[in-house]
Parts: C-alpha cells; structure tokens; sequence
C-alpha cells in the first residue's frame, strides 16, 4: 500500500465512522454523496470501499482534497 492510500484511508475512516453510521452501505453512502460534491470524476460507492479497505491503487489529488474537506 502507498502512503496516500494510508492516508485516504485513514481520513475517511476518521471522517465517516462507523459508529456514527451504523453500518458500512450507510457509510460508503454518505463519503461518495460528501466527495461527489468537490470532484469532477463519479466518486461511488465502490470507490469508497475500495478505500476504506485499503484496496485501491492511487488516489487522485481531488479525491483526497475532498476527503481532507470531509475530516475537518
């Protein structure tokens, strides 16, 4: 894993936690309705589970704008 995947994944599991949504559909719901506003590519609901498991292959500067937007 590279370290911006670390870190995206690290902040969307900061900003979206699971206690707070319940269970991870509804999580991986709410991060892509948060990040489609700020991104110009669809950010969707596998993107963010492909995230919040470490999984993806890069990260793209706007995603992880957005996902800095979404922690704070």
């Amino acid at each position: 894993m590279s370290a911006d995947v670390l870190e995206a994944r690290d902040l969307l599991r900061g900003a979206f936690p699971l206690g707070r949504y319940g269970k991870l559909d509804n999580v991986f719901f709410e991060a892509s309705k948060f990040v489609n506003r700020f991104v110009q590519k669809e950010f969707t609901q596998r993107r963010a589970r492909s995230i919040w498991e470490g999984t993806a292959r890069r990260i793209d500067a706007e995603e992880m704008d957005a996902l800095r937007a979404a922690a704070i």
